[in-house]
């Protein structure tokens, strides 16, 4: 909006008129102020009313201010990175009600005061931290100081979001140094990986692929691991819409293929859930307690020489992972576990190219010598960019909706699921959308056969077979 004017500059809304215009920003004020009022009873309420005001905000801010706010969060960031570098917010007292000088916060962390304050101001104007000013008594005087909010102190040290921060300053703000360069050397193209990566030309050792170079750091990897658990938490895994009929189907498939082969049948065959590159079995168990009929010696948890070797002793001390087998592979080579009913990959593809994505599944696709065989792909489905408009996918004979707002100019991709598809260019990943899955599954000479999609997330399992498998029953 021009400054004294009444007329939004945004183009996104500039061919809708006056009218219109005014009107989306009157349904976005109401948005925010019907969801702060169902703060306390609904859990979603506050992200609603949060992206209903960031949209808000962006419509009325003027263009030449809404990119030097880019530049403002960027310098958030560098403040975070320096007073995590610096020590600073696992110095500052975590208690309620306590906080610090920033005369005594310069001496502990032997930061001149000056340059501290600036740096703190960054923080305190981005509600990070909270400046408390000089205060004065009958009988003391105290010096203007800082204390934690829940934000800041989620940037202690040991807290997973403190490990994310330093995963995503790599993957996001550093590797973004080097895009033009890297994108002159190789083309502009995606990313093939699993080597020839951003984050590896970044470190100056190109030939390696990501999880190579995490082994170089052992801090990095801790911190990716701390990262990667607090993310699957924070998404569905076992509610997922129609997952239970599933595991019905597959567990009822598994009984009666039993009966019919009697003791005939292999070990491989008798295996039911083979977790793929299901680390330390953290998902595994999640199924084995919502689902009781899934025993622990139908399943089998596939990773890393190494992981499994960690996790499979860890693994022998849990009752609930009791019986279930610990196989070493390579995503890149033979699957080695061939004839299971289910192979259930979650957060795997989105970590690699289309090229390297569908050779992982054509090695899985190989092991499908079990008739009723089929794949369960976990992951975010990305909003379709080129997709004429949003609706409905019809998959397996079951209609799924892909739930995208329509009208008033808004973006195909939301910007959080933009920014999580950005920050996978860094590694050689991409998020997909249905319509990309089905690409995979064709490249691989598979199909989509169903789709599972959370009510809440845009969280999914997709479900493939065999170009010419069994159709999901039931």
């Amino acid at each position: 909006m021009a400054r004294g004017s009444n007329t939004i500059t945004n183009p996104q809304h500039a061919s809708q008129g006056p009218a219109v215009q005014k009107s989306y920003l009157q349904e976005l004020s109401t948005k925010i102020t019907d969801n702060i009022s169902q703060l306390g009873h609904d859990d979603t309420a506050g992200i609603k009313a949060a992206t209903a005001a960031l949209e808000l905000a962006a419509l009325l801010r003027p263009p030449g201010d809404t990119i030097m706010g880019w530049f403002a969060n960027m310098s958030v960031v560098s403040a975070v990175r320096l007073f995590l570098h610096w020590g600073c917010f696992e110095v500052i007292p975590e208690g309620k009600g306590e906080s610090i000088s920033y005369s005594q916060l310069s001496t502990k962390v032997n930061v001149d005061v000056q340059l501290l304050t600036r740096i703190a101001s960054m923080l305190t104007s981005a509600h990070i931290l909270l400046h408390h000013p000089a205060s004065s008594t009958s009988s003391q005087t105290s010096g203007p100081s800082l204390s934690h909010t829940p934000t800041s102190a989620l940037l202690r040290p040991g807290q997973p979001m403190c490990a994310m921060f330093s995963l995503m300053f790599n993957n996001v703000a550093a590797v973004s140094t080097i895009l033009p360069d890297y994108f002159d050397a190789y083309g502009r193209v995606e990313p093939l990986g699993p080597a020839h990566i951003p984050t590896s030309y970044l470190a100056g050792h190109p030939e390696e692929d990501y999880f190579s170079l995490l082994k170089r750091d052992e801090v990095a990897l801790r911190n990716f691991g701390m990262a990667m658990r607090m993310t699957s938490a924070r998404v569905p895994v076992t509610t997922i819409d129609g997952l239970e009929r599933v595991v019905e189907d597959v567990v009822r498939t598994h009984m009666e293929s039993g009966r019919s082969r009697g003791e005939d049948r292999a070990e491989d065959e008798n295996i039911m859930w083979v977790d793929v590159g299901g680390g330390d079995g953290h998902t595994v168990s999640d199924f084995l307690v919502k689902f009781p009929s899934i025993k622990g010696e139908y399943c089998v948890v596939q990773d890393l020489d190494e992981v499994v070797a960690s996790a499979g002793k860890a693994g022998e001390r849990d009752v609930l992972l009791k019986g279930v087998r610990w196989v070493a592979m390579d995503f890149l080579q033979e699957a080695p576990v061939k004839g299971a009913f289910v192979y259930y990959l979650r957060h795997i593809f989105r970590d690699y190219s289309d090229p390297v994505a569908a050779t992982i599944l054509r090695n899985i696709a190989h092991a499908m010598t079990n008739p009723a065989a089929r794949v369960l792909i976990s992951e975010q489905l990305h909003p379709d960019v080129m997709a004429p408009e949003p609706g409905s996918v019809t998959a397996g004979g079951q209609t799924t909706e892909v739930r995208e707002e329509k009208g008033q100019g808004k973006p195909p991709v939301p910007l959080y699921a933009a920014f999580k598809d950005f920050s996978m260019l860094a590694i050689g990943g991409k998020e997909r959308s249905l319509e990309q899955f089905r690409g995979l599954a064709h490249m691989a000479g598979m199909r989509v056969s169903e789709v599972y999609q959370n009510r809440e997330t845009r969280h999914a399992v997709v479900e493939m077979r065999l170009a010419g498998g069994l159709s999901v029953a039931g």
